[in-house]
């Protein structure tokens, strides 16, 4: 079972926007046009902000917070899900020291009319560590999985009595940087609720983090 217990600056950049809807709301979803995609292959690495070692340099942050068993499959699944939406190579994930040898800041990025904060490398940073060499690095910030129970149905009317339905949410921010132009290249927030199978917990997770790796990719010119 995976689970049993239950300040920065602006960056400017010309932007495409996509905004696309899921039940739970809008996820706010944006690429810059002014990439030079012939620049270097899009090549795709991963990097998951990790509090223990950010959280002294950022305390008032909100980092997400990752069950144990929620971490191994994001780490197992999340380059072949990649992959299977987008037409790049995916080098899994960059190590933990990426995090500790390049500057960081909290940056605010334009989201329509408001704006989300996150942990960004500061601009001319390269990301890699010694053995990934990608040209896009994926950095997913303020992850958080929440089950919750909700009551469906169609009326309290005999026969049709409301039921309670598990579900899960998946909120995350991301960002996706650019080691050739060594700043932003996208970024954007999601709010994303699906029913949740308790039998069949690893499949629910991974159903709900192809549709996320989906939306984000849309947002690209990957897909």
């Amino acid at each position: 079972m995976v689970f049993d217990n239950k300040n920065g600056f602006f960056v400017t950049l010309i932007v495409s926007v996509i905004v696309l809807s899921s039940c739970s709301g809008q996820n706010h979803l944006y690429f810059s046009e002014e990439v030079d995609l012939s620049a270097e292959e899009p090549t795709f690495a991963l990097l998951i902000v990790e509090a223990d070692v950010l959280k002294p340099v950022f305390p008032d942050h909100q980092f997400g917070s990752l069950r144990p068993a929620e971490r191994r499959l994001l780490h197992e699944n999340l380059p072949q899900l990649i992959n299977r939406t987008a037409r790049v190579d995916v080098n899994g994930f960059v190590k933990e020291q990426v995090l500790r040898e390049n500057e960081f800041d909290l940056r605010a990025f334009q989201v329509r009319n408001n704006t989300i904060e996150m942990i960004s490398p500061v601009s001319g940073s390269v990301l890699t560590d010694g053995t990934s060499n990608a040209r896009f690095v994926l950095i997913l910030d303020q992850f958080f999985f929440t089950p919750y129970d909700i009551e469906v149905g169609g009326g309290t009317y005999a026969g049709h009595e409301n039921r309670t339905e598990l579900r899960m949410r998946l909120e995350m921010n991301y960002l996706i940087w650019d080691n050739v132009s060594k700043e932003a290249a996208g970024w954007g927030q999601l709010n994303i609720s699906r029913r949740f199978d308790a039998f069949n917990q690893n499949s629910s997770y991974v159903t709900i983090l192809q549709e996320a790796l989906d939306l984000i990719m849309m947002s690209t010119p990957f897909s």
